[in-house]
Protein backbone atom coordinates (compact mmCIF):
# COMPACT_ATOMS: atom_id res chain seq x y z
CA UNK A 1 0.00 0.00 0.00
CA UNK A 2 1.41 3.42 -0.94
CA UNK A 3 1.59 6.35 1.43
CA UNK A 4 -0.87 8.23 -0.81
CA UNK A 5 -3.41 5.41 -0.45
CA UNK A 6 -2.87 5.41 3.32
CA UNK A 7 -3.62 9.12 3.60
CA UNK A 8 -6.58 9.05 1.21
CA UNK A 9 -8.18 6.10 3.03
CA UNK A 10 -8.41 8.24 6.19
CA UNK A 11 -11.10 10.46 4.68
CA UNK A 12 -14.76 9.87 5.51
CA UNK A 13 -15.60 9.80 1.83
CA UNK A 14 -13.81 8.23 -1.11
CA UNK A 15 -11.19 10.45 -2.73
CA UNK A 16 -9.80 9.80 -6.19
CA UNK A 17 -5.98 9.46 -6.21
CA UNK A 18 -5.75 11.99 -9.04
CA UNK A 19 -7.36 14.62 -6.77
CA UNK A 20 -4.29 14.67 -4.51
CA UNK A 21 -1.08 13.86 -6.35
CA UNK A 22 1.90 12.90 -4.22
CA UNK A 23 5.27 13.98 -5.54
CA UNK A 24 8.00 11.41 -5.32
CA UNK A 25 11.59 11.50 -6.46
CA UNK A 26 15.17 10.86 -5.58
CA UNK A 27 16.95 12.56 -2.67
CA UNK A 28 18.65 15.23 -4.82
CA UNK A 29 15.41 16.35 -6.50
CA UNK A 30 13.47 16.37 -3.24
CA UNK A 31 16.22 18.42 -1.56
CA UNK A 32 16.32 20.87 -4.50
CA UNK A 33 12.54 21.36 -4.43
CA UNK A 34 12.45 21.79 -0.63
CA UNK A 35 15.30 24.31 -0.77
CA UNK A 36 13.68 26.23 -3.63
CA UNK A 37 10.46 26.79 -1.67
CA UNK A 38 12.08 27.20 1.76
CA UNK A 39 10.70 23.97 3.20
CA UNK A 40 12.77 22.53 6.06
CA UNK A 41 12.90 18.94 7.21
CA UNK A 42 15.17 16.74 9.27
CA UNK A 43 15.94 13.05 8.97
CA UNK A 44 15.47 11.08 12.19
CA UNK A 45 17.74 8.04 11.88
CA UNK A 46 16.27 6.25 14.92
CA UNK A 47 12.84 6.19 13.28
CA UNK A 48 14.03 6.08 9.67
CA UNK A 49 11.68 8.96 8.82
CA UNK A 50 11.77 12.62 8.01
CA UNK A 51 10.42 15.13 10.50
CA UNK A 52 8.75 18.14 8.96
CA UNK A 53 5.78 20.40 9.55
CA UNK A 54 2.46 19.72 7.96
CA UNK A 55 2.49 22.43 5.30
CA UNK A 56 0.72 23.86 2.33
CA UNK A 57 2.88 26.05 0.12
CA UNK A 58 1.08 28.26 -2.39
CA UNK A 59 2.83 29.49 -5.52
CA UNK A 60 1.95 32.34 -7.87
CA UNK A 61 1.48 31.56 -11.58
CA UNK A 62 5.10 32.71 -12.11
CA UNK A 63 6.40 30.23 -9.52
CA UNK A 64 7.06 32.58 -6.59
CA UNK A 65 6.17 31.34 -3.13
CA UNK A 66 3.09 33.24 -2.05
CA UNK A 67 2.00 31.78 1.27
CA UNK A 68 3.02 29.09 3.75
CA UNK A 69 0.39 27.48 5.92
CA UNK A 70 2.16 25.29 8.45
CA UNK A 71 -0.25 23.71 10.89
CA UNK A 72 -2.09 20.53 11.65
CA UNK A 73 -5.38 21.77 10.25
CA UNK A 74 -6.02 24.12 7.36
CA UNK A 75 -9.04 26.39 7.85
CA UNK A 76 -11.03 26.71 4.64
CA UNK A 77 -11.01 30.54 4.71
CA UNK A 78 -7.20 30.68 5.02
CA UNK A 79 -6.76 28.22 2.16
CA UNK A 80 -9.20 30.15 -0.05
CA UNK A 81 -7.46 33.44 0.72
CA UNK A 82 -4.05 31.94 0.02
CA UNK A 83 -5.30 30.43 -3.27
CA UNK A 84 -6.89 33.73 -4.29
CA UNK A 85 -3.76 35.76 -3.50
CA UNK A 86 -1.52 33.24 -5.25
CA UNK A 87 -3.74 33.21 -8.34
CA UNK A 88 -3.55 37.01 -8.51
CA UNK A 89 0.23 36.89 -8.14
CA UNK A 90 0.19 38.79 -4.84
CA UNK A 91 2.78 37.88 -2.28
CA UNK A 92 1.93 37.98 1.44
CA UNK A 93 2.07 41.21 3.38
CA UNK A 94 5.13 42.37 5.30
CA UNK A 95 3.31 41.43 8.50
CA UNK A 96 2.92 37.85 7.23
CA UNK A 97 6.64 37.69 6.48
CA UNK A 98 7.59 39.04 9.91
CA UNK A 99 5.35 36.52 11.67
CA UNK A 100 6.76 33.68 9.56
CA UNK A 101 10.30 34.85 10.39
CA UNK A 102 9.65 35.02 14.15
CA UNK A 103 8.25 31.49 14.49
CA UNK A 104 9.96 28.19 13.78
CA UNK A 105 8.60 24.66 13.59
CA UNK A 106 9.74 22.56 16.55
CA UNK A 107 9.61 18.92 15.49
CA UNK A 108 9.96 17.77 19.11
CA UNK A 109 6.76 19.57 20.11
CA UNK A 110 5.01 19.18 16.77
CA UNK A 111 4.11 22.86 16.55
CA UNK A 112 5.46 26.32 15.83
CA UNK A 113 7.24 28.07 18.64
CA UNK A 114 8.58 31.57 19.07
CA UNK A 115 12.16 31.87 17.87
CA UNK A 116 13.59 34.23 20.49
CA UNK A 117 16.85 34.76 18.61
CA UNK A 118 14.98 35.70 15.44
CA UNK A 119 12.73 38.11 17.35
CA UNK A 120 15.83 39.77 18.85
CA UNK A 121 17.42 39.98 15.38
CA UNK A 122 14.26 41.55 13.99
CA UNK A 123 14.07 43.98 16.92
CA UNK A 124 17.73 44.93 16.45
CA UNK A 125 17.30 45.57 12.73
CA UNK A 126 14.09 47.54 13.34
CA UNK A 127 15.87 49.63 15.99
CA UNK A 128 18.80 50.33 13.67
CA UNK A 129 16.42 51.41 10.91
CA UNK A 130 14.51 53.66 13.32
CA UNK A 131 17.67 55.30 14.71
CA UNK A 132 19.16 55.68 11.22
CA UNK A 133 15.95 57.25 9.94
CA UNK A 134 15.84 59.64 12.91
CA UNK A 135 19.47 60.70 12.35
CA UNK A 136 18.81 61.16 8.63
CA UNK A 137 15.72 63.28 9.24
CA UNK A 138 17.53 65.41 11.83
CA UNK A 139 20.58 65.92 9.57
CA UNK A 140 18.37 66.86 6.65
CA UNK A 141 16.38 69.29 8.81
CA UNK A 142 19.58 70.88 10.14
CA UNK A 143 20.94 71.22 6.60
CA UNK A 144 17.74 72.89 5.42
CA UNK A 145 17.82 75.35 8.34
CA UNK A 146 21.47 76.20 7.61
CA UNK A 147 20.67 76.79 3.94
CA UNK A 148 17.71 78.98 4.89
CA UNK A 149 19.86 81.07 7.27
CA UNK A 150 22.59 81.45 4.66
CA UNK A 151 20.18 82.60 1.96
CA UNK A 152 18.46 84.94 4.43
CA UNK A 153 21.79 86.52 5.43
CA UNK A 154 22.84 86.85 1.79
CA UNK A 155 19.53 88.46 0.89
CA UNK A 156 19.78 90.83 3.85
CA UNK A 157 23.38 91.81 3.00
CA UNK A 158 22.50 92.62 -0.58
CA UNK A 159 19.48 94.76 0.30
CA UNK A 160 20.09 98.50 -0.27
CA UNK A 161 19.15 99.41 3.32
CA UNK A 162 21.54 96.98 4.92
CA UNK A 163 24.25 98.33 7.18
CA UNK A 164 26.47 95.58 5.77
CA UNK A 165 26.17 96.93 2.23
CA UNK A 166 29.10 99.30 1.54
CA UNK A 167 27.13 101.04 -1.24
CA UNK A 168 24.57 102.19 1.33
CA UNK A 169 25.20 105.88 2.03
CA UNK A 170 23.56 105.52 5.44
CA UNK A 171 25.88 102.70 6.50
CA UNK A 172 27.71 103.60 9.63
CA UNK A 173 30.86 102.15 10.95
CA UNK A 174 30.24 100.31 14.13
CA UNK A 175 32.89 101.00 16.72
CA UNK A 176 34.22 98.30 18.99
CA UNK A 177 31.85 98.27 21.98
CA UNK A 178 34.64 97.12 24.28
CA UNK A 179 37.19 99.77 25.21
CA UNK A 180 40.68 98.84 24.25
CA UNK A 181 43.00 98.15 27.15
CA UNK A 182 46.01 99.04 25.10
CA UNK A 183 47.43 95.53 25.31
CA UNK A 184 47.88 93.49 22.21
CA UNK A 185 46.46 90.02 22.31
CA UNK A 186 48.55 87.07 21.25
Amino acid sequence: RTRQQTYLSGYAREVNESAWPFLTGDVENIRALATAVGFHYKFLPDQGEFSHPSSLIFLTPTGKVNTYLERMDFPVMEVRLALSEAAEGRVGSIFDRVVAFCFVYDHTQGKHTIAAQRIMMFGGVASMIAVGSFIGVMARSRSRHAEARASSTAAHASSPDSALNPANPRAELVSDPLPSSGHAKA
